[in-house]
């Protein structure tokens, strides 16, 4: 097995992530959307959740280890 790993630079203006004033409602309107569903059904069976994750989590936010400037 080949395992690869990549990285790519984001633009300095896209850093600053979600600006709205409800997530939970954001990320309901996300989860309704047609071609995000296909997205998470295709790519469901290429991943599963780390050991840390609480129960029937499948993302986990981590802490930065290492930033090259």
């Amino acid at each position: 097995m080949r395992r690869v790993a990549q990285v790519v630079h984001v633009r300095p203006e896209k850093v600053d992530e979600y600006h709205g004033a409800d997530l939970a409602a954001d990320l309901a309107l996300t989860a309704a959307d047609p071609a995000t569903r296909e997205w998470w059904r295709r790519t469901a069976p290429c991943r599963h959740p780390v050991e840390e994750a609480a129960p029937g989590v499948w993302w986990t936010s981590t802490t930065r280890v290492l930033l090259m400037e």
